[in-house]
């Protein structure tokens, strides 16, 4: 019996794409991006972007403080859990309808 597991499409627009940025910080925002939910938020555990980026959370801390520009961000506790609350700052290249 397979089991069904839902798709993510990430998203990475051109001011992403900016030559400053590392490829590591580029492929995080597309991952981030594919979390987002109608209301423009995701909260994702720091532990997956780890297990996800195969990174300690100082580099997954460094490359969220590097797409600054094109998110908004804040590191919450929850049960033990430390989360990113993500917004994208230009949420309409986001088009799900």
């Amino acid at each position: 019996m397979e089991t069904s597991q839902r798709n993510y499409n990430g998203v990475m627009p051109a001011p992403v794409r900016d030559a400053r940025i590392c490829a590591q910080a580029k492929l995080l925002y597309a991952e981030l991006t594919s979390r987002i939910n109608a209301n423009n938020l995701a909260m994702v555990p720091m532990t997956l972007l780890c297990e996800f980026m195969d990174v300690d959370s100082v580099c997954i801390e460094k490359w969220v403080k590097d797409l600054s520009p094109f998110i908004e961000w804040e590191l919450i506790l929850e049960e033990n859990i430390f989360y990113y609350q993500i917004s994208l700052i230009f949420p309409q290249i986001l088009d799900r309808k």
